[in-house]
């Protein structure tokens, strides 16, 4: 007879198919194939970048990454600006430290007249850019465990050229800043001798470099956590070619501790469902690998069905008003789940949780309240017919408020 099409529809619930495909590309035996393993390899970082990318969406919709008090340029501006705010999320990318390589997109190479070439200017901008960085770095706190370094890929002659300009050169200058770096100082070996009969002389004015480039990147590979000679020698492959004697150290470069701090593992006001304080009947907290954050969600039952923050489970470092953002997922239902939300034993809001349309699918819901500085207490009670939602995490925001300007001040810590 003729053949009866496939079912086209899933037999799987909403989010399974998602769950097995993770632990079928999870599992790994000897007799794989290089193919599978490669591709279970790919896709496994693939769903990494892709839960770390909707958590860092997140935090950029609820306003967490703004840099209201940073210039938008362009040029090195807006490169150093994109630095900056990559180096804010950096709790949220689970890094904690890296490397960025800003350009300044302008001819610094001067063949022509040196004072008609536009040299003040380029200083000027790249100046700036370098300020308005620094000052960020300040706001966020991490301006002593930031370095920065400052060269070329090649020097200048020191003799001029028929056109009144300088040529290709070997030796230059490497210029390093930072908040723990050791300044006001010069290392290195500056030529004694800039004449024709110096040995480093090279024609028209082209000195040969005395401290190779390796030698400053050996202190900050240093400060960075890179210790072992064998590890040094890996990120730095040209460091064997040269005297070990001419090699910068941390401590030649840095003060204070060798190495930066790490980022904080969380946003402050922001708070993982999975670790609130205490749950309701019906409601639970259970690991979830498809997490929007952290590791688990609270899975919430039906009416009446609840979870609560309190105590330092929920301490806020400002009060007055504030915007209360759960992040959750429901899917299939096609009816909202209303859940009603308690700050400090009043009543703010209820909350209607939409469909997401899958159970991988988070998406937000925002109300309003005024909150306490210090300990506050959160409540989140399914109030609907049909239960509540997934919650992934809830992220409270605060204005600046003293603590005699909260209400039940009395009740609050200082911040």
């Amino acid at each position: 007879g003729d053949p009866s099409l496939l079912d086209e529809v899933s037999s799987l619930a909403p989010g399974e198919m998602l769950e097995l495909t993770k632990q079928l590309n999870g599992n790994s035996a000897d007799d794989n194939s290089l193919l599978g393993e490669t591709w279970s390899e790919r896709f496994s970082k693939s769903l990494f970048e892709y839960n770390t990318a909707l958590e860092i969406d997140a935090a950029v919709k609820s306003g967490v990454f703004n840099m209201n008090d940073y210039p938008v340029r362009e040029g090195p501006g807006a490169e150093f600006r994109a630095a900056a705010q990559f180096m804010k999320s950096r709790g949220m990318r689970k890094v904690d430290r890296e490397v960025f390589s800003v350009k300044h997109d302008t001819s610094y190479d001067t063949h022509g007249d040196t004072s008609t070439a536009g040299l003040p200017g380029k200083l000027g901008q790249a100046n700036q850019a370098l300020s308005e960085f620094i000052a960020e770095l300040v706001r966020q706190g991490i301006w002593e465990d930031t370095a920065i370094l400052l060269g070329s890929d090649f020097g200048r002659s020191l003799e001029p050229n028929s056109n009144g300009g300088s040529d290709h050169g070997w030796g230059g200058h490497t210029v390093m800043v930072g908040g723990g770096v050791k300044g006001g100082q010069i290392l290195g070996e500056y030529p004694a001798d800039l004449s024709e009969s110096s040995d480093q002389w090279i024609r028209r004015g082209r000195m040969i470099p005395t401290t190779p480039f390796d030698s400053v990147w050996n202190g900050v590979s240093q400060w960075m956590g890179v210790e072992s000679e064998a590890d040094l020698d890996f990120v730095l492959p040209n460091r064997q070619n040269f005297d070990a004697s001419t090699f910068f150290t941390k401590q030649d470069l840095f003060e204070g501790p060798p190495a930066p701090t790490p980022p904080p593992t969380t946003l402050p006001g922001f708070f993982e469902a999975e670790d609130a304080t205490s749950f309701g009947s019906g409601t639970q907290a259970k690991p979830y690998s498809g997490a929007n954050t952290g590791t688990g969600i609270v899975d919430m039952g039906g009416t009446g069905s609840w979870f609560e923050f309190s105590g330092n489970d929920l301490i806020l470092e400002k009060g007055g008003a504030c915007t209360i953002d759960v992040c959750y997922t429901l899917g299939g239902t096609n009816v909202d789940r209303d859940c009603e939300v308690t700050l400090n034993g009043d009543v703010v809001g209820t909350l209607d949780f939409p469909d997401t349309g899958g159970w991988d699918n988070w998406q937000h819901e925002v109300l309003t309240a005024t909150c306490l500085v210090g300990p506050n207490t959160l409540r989140i009670t399914a109030v609907g017919a049909n239960g509540g939602p997934n919650i992934d995490s809830i992220y409270i925001q605060t204005e600046a408020v003293s603590p005699t300007q909260a209400p039940n001040s009395a009740a609050s810590s200082p911040p």
